[in-house]
């Protein structure tokens, strides 16, 4: 989770210093994964071209929480004829599931690191 706010020059950074930022740590982490990254950026309809200057944005560090029995969500397999489904989660109901961040960050590492073997 990343709480994101507006904030007003001389703060903050606009997208596309926090996407170049992305993108650095993404290609030092794990340089083949880069054109993915590319691909889903374009995906979400960011284009590298045109001018994000005028919004600055501040983001908080990122807090993890580990999605096991009793977290809220919509499980799988969603009904048959249920679809274009939207849904809000109270981040305070999530909050039993808070988890350290390196502890996160083993887990992702471990299961990037498994499917490309």
């Amino acid at each position: 989770v990343l709480a994101v706010d507006k904030v007003q020059r001389p703060h903050g950074n606009t997208l596309t210093e926090i996407i170049t930022a992305i993108t650095r740590d993404v290609e030092s982490i794990d340089p083949s994964t880069t054109l993915d990254w590319d691909f889903h950026l374009a995906d979400t309809g960011y284009d590298a071209n045109h001018d994000y200057s005028s919004w600055r944005w501040i983001v908080s560090a990122p807090e993890f929480h580990i999605v096991k029995e009793g977290f809220p969500r919509i499980a799988s397999p969603v009904s048959l004829g249920i679809s274009g489904l939207t849904y809000s989660i109270s981040l305070s109901a999530c909050s039993p599931y808070l988890t350290e961040t390196t502890l996160a960050k083993s887990i992702i590492f471990k299961e990037v690191g498994s499917e490309s073997a």
